[in-house]
């Protein structure tokens, strides 16, 4: 009986130590688990309520203003522009019977489509007449311009046309433009907040800057648009002038040289009208100088007798 007691009691106290040690190794492995945890994910031990009251104002602003811009890099579903960004520009080099006809033909096409001429200029030769135009079209009445304007000449000489896709820049400088204006804000917000002067006139410098880039990005964002809403067309155009008859080219030379002599004699007149007080000074010399002579040799047959 002694025996059996003995052998029960020992059996409960080995039986108690084996749990209190299970229960130690599993307290362990759970506080192993949480500090690797914090390894793993330092912001957690961010968020703690110690950290949160010695950070300072300024740095949750500059940490958010980063993050936002970060966050503006990333590519989105939303930021995707579906449609390719294309800047069209084409010439067209062509004859025409009638260049002023062709020239309203073009000045219809205009006020159709809702284009406009951004520049034009006019020349003529002894054989051609020339006239070079510059229209702005809407990009969704490019085609149709160009083939109702090509139906209506007598000769195509050339014609070019040439698509440049810009829809990565375009995207590159969109992105780029919401990471500046979101920077702008958060150095607005530390502007507010700036207690030192040093702090103030730092904060101003670094918006400057990024004002500068933001009008930059936001000229070449609006060239871009305007370049692919409004297609460029160049177009030069010319008409033939007759040439003269045989005839006429056998007589000109004739009727040029008799044409020439009349001009060469009325330009003659012309110089010894603006000379005549020269002509009248050397006419009375000549008469002075005829009365002395005269006078001479009548004195000296004077003396001769």
């Amino acid at each position: 009986m002694n025996r059996h007691c003995i052998f029960l009691s020992f059996f409960i106290i080995f039986s108690g130590t084996v749990v209190f040690s299970s229960c130690a190794k599993k307290s362990d492995s759970v506080s192993t688990r949480q500090v690797y945890a914090e390894a793993e994910h330092p912001a957690g031990a961010v968020k703690n309520a110690a950290y949160a009251k010695d950070a300072t104002t300024t740095d949750v602003d500059t940490a958010y203003m980063e993050d936002n811009a970060l966050a503006d890099m990333q590519p989105s579903g939303s930021d995707v522009i579906l449609e390719r960004q294309l800047i069209k520009e084409g010439s067209i080099n062509f004859e025409t019977h009638d260049i002023a006809e062709t020239r309203q033909h073009i000045e219809s096409l205009v006020q159709k489509y809702g284009a406009y001429i951004s520049q034009e200029d006019e020349r003529a030769s002894s054989s051609r007449i020339y006239q070079n135009m510059t229209v702005r079209i809407p990009k969704t009445h490019f085609d149709v311009f160009v083939t109702e304007l090509s139906g209506g000449v007598k000769k195509i000489d050339e014609k070019s046309i040439t698509v440049q896709d810009v829809t990565e820049e375009f995207i590159d400088s969109t992105a780029r433009l919401a990471v500046k204006k979101e920077t702008e804000q958060g150095y607005l917000r530390l502007l507010n907040q700036a207690k030192t002067i040093k702090d103030i006139l730092d904060i101003q410098n670094e918006l400057q800057d990024i004002r500068s880039d933001i009008e930059s990005i936001e000229g070449r964002l609006r060239y871009l648009k305007n370049s692919v809403n409004f297609s460029t067309l160049h177009i030069s155009m010319y008409q033939q002038i007759e040439a003269a008859s045989e005839t006429g080219s056998v007589f000109m030379p004739v009727w040029d040289a008799i044409k020439g002599g009349v001009q060469a004699f009325a330009a003659v007149c012309i110089a010894l009208l603006y000379g005549w007080v020269f002509i009248a000074l050397g006419i009375a010399a000549m008469l002075i100088i005829l009365r002395l002579r005269k006078r001479r040799r009548k004195d000296k047959a004077e003396k001769a007798q």
